[in-house]
Order: structure tokens, then C-alpha cells, then sequence
């Protein structure tokens, strides 16, 4: 199977019906504590390619939003992370994984 990335500018949603997988960028480290400890979990449920099924990596996400739900507050920190880095005014944790699905 092969990982299909979704490109996402900036500001554009994510179709979470279709994006059912993470892949992280080789060899990224997170901007800050938070941001690492959701690449360390990650990490730990990925697959040797680094790709990992969002269903997964949802039960004891570390999301960085206390006020949401907990899909919700994970599907924040996804989207933020899977942004190109010069998106928007804040570079932090972005550039870090990819979205998509296996075909």
C-alpha cells in the first residue's frame, strides 16, 4: 500500500472522511515540548515508513486544546502540524507530518 499525501493550503479545512492516516517527515523534531510529546505518540504507533492510522494514534492523544473534545482538540494539532511552515504568522510545530489515506 502506498500513502497518498493530502496538500492543504493555507487556512483550507482537512476532509477528515478521507484523510485516515498520518505520515511524519523524516528526521523533524517539534518546536516545543508539546508539539514533541504528539510526535513521540505518534512515533510510537507508526509503522518502520513513519505512517500511522489516525484511529490509532486518537485514544491518549497528548492535544495541546483543553477546551474541545478530545477528536476535535487532535484534529487541531493535526492540521497545524501537517501545514507548510511559512503558512500564516506562527512557524511553530508546522512541516511535521503529512495527512492522507494508503491505496
Amino acid at each position: 500500500m502506498n500513502f497518498r499525501a493530502v496538500r492543504l493550503g493555507h487556512g483550507q479545512r482537512a476532509d477528515w472522511s478521507r484523510s485516515t492516516h498520518v505520515r511524519l517527515r523524516d528526521g523533524v523534531r517539534a518546536d516545543t515540548d508539546q508539539g514533541q510529546r504528539v510526535l513521540d505518540h505518534i512515533r510510537a504507533r507508526a509503522n518502520t515508513e513513519g505512517i500511522a492510522a489516525i484511529a490509532s494514534i486518537e485514544r491518549g492523544f497528548p492535544a495541546g486544546k483543553k477546551n474541545l473534545d478530545a477528536r476535535a482538540a487532535m484534529r487541531v494539532d493535526l492540521r497545524h502540524m501537517a501545514n507548510e511552515r511559512d503558512a500564516g504568522q506562527n512557524a511553530l510545530n508546522k512541516g511535521l507530518l503529512e495527512l492522507g489515506w494508503l491505496e
